[in-house]
């Protein structure tokens, strides 16, 4: 998931919301906050659909953000689902990254898991 703190940066300034806000909503420091958008701190698959949910973006497009694909001015007019979210509709291709991405994500996010499970078990 390399970069998704930009993505996030990005929608959540289009959107027009602080630092503070996200960090107020997500029960964390903005210093804390302010890590996750510079990608300086790993973020947990429960920790990123808090931000799309408070960014009012489906976790998929969040994942699939690009900027260069934005030509509404109106973009957090369109966020609220993903009907109305702005990116070049005939690329099936990008899609199906963003899937293979968020795919990928999990199964980092399981085996993390599995990790920390045996650890508990065998202590």
């Amino acid at each position: 998931m390399t970069n998704i703190g930009q993505k996030i940066k990005k929608v959540r300034e289009l959107k027009g919301y602080t630092q503070e806000y996200l960090a107020e909503q997500l029960n964390i420091s903005q210093k804390t906050y302010s890590l996750i958008e510079s990608d300086q701190t790993k973020i947990d698959l429960d920790r990123l659909q808090k931000i799309a949910d408070t960014l009012e973006i489906d976790l998929m497009n969040l994942l699939a953000f690009d900027d260069k694909n934005i030509f509404n001015n109106n973009f957090h007019d369109k966020v609220e689902t993903s009907q109305n979210y702005v990116v070049n509709e005939s690329s099936f291709e990008e899609e199906r990254k963003a899937h293979l991405k968020y795919i990928e994500h999990l199964e980092k996010e399981n085996d993390f898991l599995k990790t920390q499970l045996d650890k508990i078990l065998n202590q």
